[in-house]
């Protein structure tokens, strides 16, 4: 993970309070107004925002740094996040805010408890929670648009994530059809559904399917 002025790791739910006075830390530093305890947050001189477990840190090491070689880590303000396949930036509303909180203390009322962000925001285990209304649509077209225009192609929604009501679709490149059709196979065979297309990647609540990079797919 980028280290700069602030690293923020936000976990389990245990560790808000600890998270809380790192976010206030790191505003007190020039950064912002940042996220909320459930959001991992790192930030630069530029703002860069990302999830990932802890896991992935060499990766997101060497992604990241890629990333600024490109000039991209500038792109990014506070509701930015960056997205890792093709350093591709996207932004997230800030009014999405209260329907994440709202979707997540539904989840915890399903019993999936344990927090995480990975990838995109906020992720529960067996619980993906991105349940946007369906005008938020144009807004998210408009910034996938805007980035393929950057020469990133449509590589980049899987941490971002294009949502509909009840259902986060993850566009992933060609050359991961297979990857995401294996791991879409395995979730229908669990009562979930087959709900993609080639190139998407649907997730429903208690069914995550986490596609990653090449190089992650033991993972996902």
């Amino acid at each position: 993970m980028t280290r700069t002025r602030s690293v923020v790791h936000s976990i389990a739910a245990d560790h808000k309070d600890t998270v809380r006075s790192a976010l206030k830390s790191c505003g007190s530093q020039g950064h912002g107004e940042l996220c909320t305890q459930e959001v991992r947050i790192t930030r630069t001189r530029w703002c860069v925002v990302h999830s990932r477990p802890a896991d992935h840190k060499d990766t997101m090491c060497s992604v990241l740094k890629s990333c600024g070689s490109q000039g991209q880590i500038a792109l990014c303000t506070q509701e930015l996040w960056i997205i890792r396949t093709q350093c591709a930036v996207h932004s997230r509303p800030a009014d999405h805010k209260d329907s994440v909180r709202s979707a997540l203390k539904s989840c915890r009322s399903e019993g999936h408890s344990a927090l995480c962000t990975q990838e995109l925001g906020i992720t529960r285990t067996r619980c993906v929670v991105h349940q946007k209304d369906a005008y938020h649509k144009d807004t998210v077209r408009s910034a996938l648009k805007s980035c393929r225009s950057q020469g990133h192609g449509a590589l980049c929604t899987q941490e971002l994530g294009i949502t509909r009501t009840r259902c986060v679709v993850h566009a992933r490149a060609a050359d991961h059809n297979n990857m995401v059709r294996s791991a879409l196979k395995s979730c229908g065979s669990q009562g979930h559904g087959a709900l993609c297309t080639q190139e998407l990647q649907l997730t429903r609540k208690r069914c995550t399917v986490h596609s990653r990079a090449a190089d992650h797919k033991d993972n996902a």
